[in-house]
């Protein structure tokens, strides 16, 4: 199931086996470089690991908390936005 945090515009995967993954979507992506500066981006915020980007779906996948501030300020930094759909 998912939960979603419309503040934060995170939402967490809950899987059968009692894992979960943080997914926020990002806007503005529309190649293979986009994705990959989302991915190292997110990469750099202390205490994410994991990072997948899916151009596709426009969203990014982690492991680890972040906040609000951080992960807007990262985003937005590299010319794309955080949003919610």
């Amino acid at each position: 199931y998912y939960f979603v945090d419309n503040t934060l515009h995170v939402c967490v995967k809950h899987f059968s086996n009692g894992e979960y993954m943080n997914f926020v979507k990002i806007k503005g992506m529309s190649c293979q470089h986009c994705v990959a500066s989302v991915k190292e981006a997110l990469e750099k915020i202390d205490g994410v690991s994991d990072v997948s980007v899916d151009l596709e779906k426009g969203e990014a996948n982690f492991n680890g908390d972040v906040t609000e501030d951080s992960l807007k300020k990262v985003i937005t930094a590299i010319g794309f936005e955080v949003g919610n759909g």
